[in-house]
Parts: C-alpha cells; structure tokens; sequence
C-alpha cells in the first residue's frame, strides 16, 4: 500500500471549525490518511481512515460517526467548543460538556471559508 493523503470528497466536506474566542474562529478541512504517520500540510486536520467514503463520494456514515466522537472528545478533552461540517446544512455542534448537537445551519464564519472553496451556502448561523 502506497501511504498517501486519500483524496477528500467532491465536494469539499467534511471541515472543522473551532471556536478561538469570542468572533475568533478557525476552519480546518479534514484531510483522511493511511496511517498516522503521514502528516499533511498545516492547516488540515487528519484523521486515519482507509475507505472514509462510499463509492459516490459521499461520507459513510461509521466515519461521519466516528469524527463526532473524535470532535467531541477533543471538545471535552480542551474545553472548547468545535463545529464539524459536513454539508451546506450539516453542522454537528460538539461543546466543552461533551454535548454534541446536529443542526442545519453552518457556523457564519465558514461562509467565507466557502467561498474561498467555490461553494455557495444561504443558510449560516453563529457559534456562540
């Protein structure tokens, strides 16, 4: 097996959004790999996964489940609040208290990063 970075959906997703401080947040695109010693560049978030997607590109949904529980620890573990998202509306909202809550709407903050990616999302909302 050649290690490699495996190639992320078509379309984009899924991302990380982490909450810095008040209206100071950061956007992560999660980037599946081999084996943990394979490091992508910084700015990404890696998770080990083999086969991460289904064969029309879209995220199964044992790794869909295990991002949340990955996130939410981390949340837990840094006291912080985070935002996976995996679609123009799919947020999964993980808090410090290790709740986690899926909306429809994305952090407003990543509309930007969206943009920057060639996606067009309507329907935003805060992280607060």
């Amino acid at each position: 097996m050649i290690d490699k970075i495996l190639t992320s959906s078509p379309y984009a997703y899924p991302y990380l959004v982490c909450r810095i401080m008040t209206a100071v947040y950061a956007s992560y695109p999660i980037e599946f790999v081999h084996n943990a010693s394979i490091k992508p560049d910084k700015g990404f978030f890696a998770i080990v996964s083999l086969e991460p997607f289904q064969n029309d590109g879209t995220l199964k949904s044992e790794t869909r489940e295990t991002l949340i529980t990955i996130v939410s620890n981390l949340c837990t573990e840094r006291h912080a609040r985070m935002c996976l998202v995996f679609g123009p509306k799919d947020a999964v909202y993980c808090e410090p208290d290790g709740s986690v809550n899926p909306k429809d709407d994305i952090p407003v903050t990543t509309r930007w990063f969206n943009e920057l990616r060639g996606l067009s999302v309507n329907n935003s909302c805060k992280i607060e």
